[in-house]
């Protein structure tokens, strides 16, 4: 069950691959008065980029605690907590470089989608899956590649390994 939508909650929006439309989408959310983007340097967040090492990181530390959880009979799963408060922490560091409204970011990839609401379970999270062929081509040509299959197979495949993530 969803909680109650808040205005301060972050949104998300992961894109099945770049040239998805994610920058786009993040400019019209932020022409809203009450919504605005990380300032940059950071232009796209990749937050869950590397999202399985921080899971990582916390089912190893939880497995130092875990004798003691079990000895003091502890209900509460400090292993997703200790996710969640990581994931406190990132939001709370893009936060910090912007004034109080509601923060947009986003990330060209569905990468380590599996964690996001481990890591992010208040943010809302927007996917979008643009039509492959349209993705494929506009990464092919916004690159200046030569048309090459080896260009286009590569597009064809991040764009595959993206729409598998989402599902």
């Amino acid at each position: 069950m969803l909680s109650p939508v808040s205005s301060t909650d972050p949104i998300f929006i992961i894109g099945i691959r770049s040239r998805s439309g994610t920058t786009y989408l993040s400019h019209l959310l932020r022409l809203h008065p009450e919504c605005c983007d990380v300032p940059a340097p950071i232009w796209e967040d990749f937050l869950l980029y590397h999202a399985d090492l921080l899971a990582r990181y916390a089912k190893s530390t939880y497995r130092h605690w875990h004798h003691w959880v079990i000895a003091e009979g502890v209900e509460e799963k400090l292993e997703d907590k200790l996710l969640q408060s990581i994931g406190d922490g990132l939001i709370s560091f893009l936060t910090s470089r912007v004034r109080a409204r509601r923060l947009v970011t986003k990330m060209p990839s569905a990468r380590n989608l599996e964690y996001f609401f481990k890591l992010f379970p208040q943010a809302r999270l927007l996917i979008l899956v643009r039509d492959g062929h349209a993705v494929v081509e506009s990464a092919v040509k916004s690159s200046g590649y030569r048309p090459s299959g080896v260009k286009y197979e590569s597009a064809m495949r991040s764009w595959a390994h993206g729409a598998k993530a989402i599902v």
